[in-house]
């Protein structure tokens, strides 16, 4: 999923489902790639040295899989904004406030609320679309600039 994104594709998607992994588990295998990708991106930029990762703990995965969902405009099973009710509505809500809209990526978490929830936890903080990042910093467009060439460079389709 990270490290070569341009060969995602409906076909790859249904050979996963068909192997036995479901939807519900590559949108939570997608949200935690894209959380540690946020991460390390930081890291990075920063020059912060990264650091082995912690020993893995016991546990289980979020599975809670929101009623509602259905494929639509997406793969993956999806709750619209004008259905989401409770945690979600709140997730969506807050998400177009602080972005001034919801990222395609927010809604292709939906079926996984918690999901949607990890991801953003990491990706608002780190990418505001309102004015400046920072005095003298980018404007939204050159987020975006940046962000375009930087899937581009790296052969996403997003």
């Amino acid at each position: 999923i990270m490290s070569d994104p341009g060969r995602l594709s409906q076909r790859w998607y249904d050979d996963a489902i068909e192997s036995g992994v479901s939807a519900e588990q590559l949108v939570e295998i997608t949200s935690i790639i894209g959380f540690v990708t946020i991460a390390d991106t930081l890291s990075r930029a920063l020059s912060i040295p990264q650091r082995p990762f912690p020993e893995a703990q016991d546990g289980e995965p979020h599975r809670q899989v929101e009623a509602g969902t259905k494929i639509d405009r997406a793969w993956v099973p999806m709750v619209e904004i004008e259905q989401a009710e409770g945690l979600l509505e709140m997730m969506y809500t807050q998400i177009a406030e602080t972005a001034g809209f919801v990222f395609n990526v927010g809604r292709c978490l939906t079926a996984v609320p918690e999901a949607v929830r990890d991801f953003f936890s990491a990706f608002l903080p780190n990418y505001t679309t309102h004015g400046p990042v920072s005095a003298g910093g980018l404007n939204r467009s050159q987020v975006e600039l940046l962000s375009c060439s930087t899937s581009a460079w790296n052969d996403c389709f997003y």
